[in-house]
């Protein structure tokens, strides 16, 4: 992985959105969930590619990040209808 990973990108944007959307706390909530699934992914994704160089990263760590987002946007519903 010599190149800028797409994903770090990703949730670099996230850090700096998230004071953006303090008025909103329910899509500030789903956005660090999303970032902290992506976080996630990256360390998985570079734990595989030191067993395999050809694994694809890009698709683990955007897994991952859905894999938040999907967990926070729960949440959020969870919390509304509850």
């Amino acid at each position: 992985m010599t190149d800028v990973d797409p994903a770090l990108g990703l949730l670099l944007l996230a850090g700096a959105l998230t004071p953006a959307l303090d008025a909103f706390p329910s899509a500030s909530f789903v956005l660090q969930a999303g970032a902290i699934g992506g976080a996630f992914g990256l360390v998985v994704a570079l734990r595989a590619h030191h067993r395999d160089p050809r694994a694809d990263h890009w698709q683990i760590t955007t897994a991952w990040s859905l894999v938040g987002l999907t967990i926070g946007v729960l949440a959020v519903l969870a919390e509304a209808v509850g």
